[in-house]
């Protein structure tokens, strides 16, 4: 019992690791990466210029763009690839 209890946890464990270190689908990094040029920040809540709410979200999933930053021009094909690849892209659980 104690066998199957440890290999079940184990499992869990490896599975947990490879979902967060799995790489970003490529043209969300893109859509990431104008972002912070365009001078979005992420990691931290800024008042009107946090990466994800205010540039992420508006860009990827139609939220209302309220930040202080235009948002970057982005090609339409790298939004529905994001989208295709990662469809929760940019939203935090729950959202």
């Amino acid at each position: 019992m104690k066998k199957l209890l440890l290999s079940l946890v184990l499992l869990v464990s490896i599975h947990t690791v490879a979902e967060a270190t799995s790489p970003v689908p490529k043209a969300c990094k893109k859509i990431k990466d104008s972002c912070e040029k365009a001078g979005f920040v992420f990691g931290q809540n800024s008042k009107d210029k946090a990466g994800r709410r205010h540039c992420l979200l508006p860009l990827l999933h139609g939220a209302k763009a309220e930040g202080s930053i235009p948002l970057p021009q982005v090609s339409d094909a790298d939004v529905e690839n994001c989208k295709k690849k990662d469809p929760n892209y940019g939203k935090v659980t729950g959202d």
